[in-house]
């Protein structure tokens, strides 16, 4: 189920999207990754509305000329192929606001002020990439 909603006072049309609850044991027991906590074992990318025949590309194996310009391959989050060419037609980018160019790590805080995450979603749209969504702090 989906709901649209404006929001007037900044001209934008959001989506309000309610998913089915996830009941399969397998997905609620799973355990987390080697860089994850318990707590969020696995990130989820919802589709919609769906398309049939898309695939999630693994994200190792994109090339920085695959990417819109200025974006940087360790922000990649997710990249999936909506017409079976292999190419990304979608992609979804996560970065320290302050600093994109700095790769996630242990370190990383040391050297830039991560306390702010920001993400950029974009689609393939008649060969260009275009920001569908951007989300950072207020």
């Amino acid at each position: 189920m989906f709901e649209t909603q404006v929001y007037d006072e900044i001209d934008e049309t959001v989506w309000n999207v309610s998913l089915t609850p996830i009941t399969n044991e397998a997905y609620l027991k799973a355990p987390p990754g080697s860089e994850r906590v318990s707590a969020s074992p696995f990130d989820l990318l919802v589709l919609y509305p769906a398309v049939s025949g898309a695939k999630v590309l693994a994200t190792g194996q994109l090339t920085k000329a695959q990417l819109p310009p200025g974006e940087y391959l360790h922000n990649v989050w997710a990249a999936v192929d909506l017409n079976d060419d292999g190419q990304p037609d979608g992609l979804h980018c996560s970065f320290f606001c302050k600093c994109p160019e700095l790769v996630r790590g242990p370190k990383a805080c040391d050297e830039c002020d991560c306390d702010y995450a920001c993400s950029e979603s974009y689609l393939m749209r008649e060969g260009k990439w275009e920001v569908v969504s951007a989300v950072g702090p207020m």
